[in-house]
């Protein structure tokens, strides 16, 4: 199958914000390895607080669940909180950290015209980097869907917001998904800067919003 043809009409978006965590040096996971993962310590080792020593706490816990099935006749809409990304033309830099694709994007730079956020309430949420699960980690009525792309925001004191959005296949290519497909590197724990006349716009990886909701 063409895995361009994965990339056109976006069909679902959900939101989940939760407590701080450490997403730059998270340590290496699997999913074969889910019953501990509430156990896998941050893989910098300077570390020492308890919280940034155990980015995935909450996952031993079981008071939160991700990823969800949605069924939807027994989904209860929720208010979007007049949440609109706002995402601009940002340079393109691609990471293969060994279990996902990972576009990496700087936030506030000096003198840059790259701005990439959007506020839940008064409170800002700046991206930090989008990645993609295939298929998708979410189901809808007990289907997963061929691509699920996450859209990681934080606040400076470190509090999470994940956009999440289900991609099903469609017939025209998405070219901003394609950039990060040709720019991908083949070897895990590398990262590919493309040149400074390449950028993606992460707004154009959104075609359509039918769902937003605040977990």
């Amino acid at each position: 199958m063409n895995i361009k043809k994965y990339l056109s009409p976006l069909l679902l978006v959900g939101l989940s914000v939760s407590s701080s965590a450490s997403y730059a040096l998270d340590p290496h996971w699997t999913y074969d390895e889910q019953a501990v993962w509430g156990e896998l310590q941050n893989a910098d080792n300077t570390v020492t607080s308890i919280p940034a020593l155990y980015p995935f706490a909450e996952c031993g816990l079981g008071q939160k669940q991700s990823p969800i099935e949605v069924t939807t006749l027994s989904a209860i809409a929720a208010p979007n909180n007049n949440i609109v990304p706002s995402y601009t033309p940002t340079p393109l830099a691609v990471v293969n950290n060994g279990h996902t694709i990972k576009v990496n994007i700087p936030v506030n730079v000096p003198n840059s015209a790259v701005q990439n956020f959007f506020f839940v309430g008064k409170e800002k949420y700046d991206l930090l980097q989008l990645h993609a699960h295939a298929p998708s980690e979410h189901t809808v009525n007990g289907k997963a869907f061929p691509l699920e792309i996450h859209f990681v925001h934080a606040t400076p004191s470190g509090k999470l917001a994940v956009l999440g959005v289900l991609v099903r296949q469609g017939i025209a290519p998405n070219a901003e998904f394609q950039k990060i497909l040709d720019n991908a590197p083949a070897v895990a724990s590398t990262t590919v800067n493309t040149p400074a006349n390449v950028s993606i716009n992460p707004l154009l990886l959104i075609k359509s919003f039918t769902l937003m909701q605040v977990h």
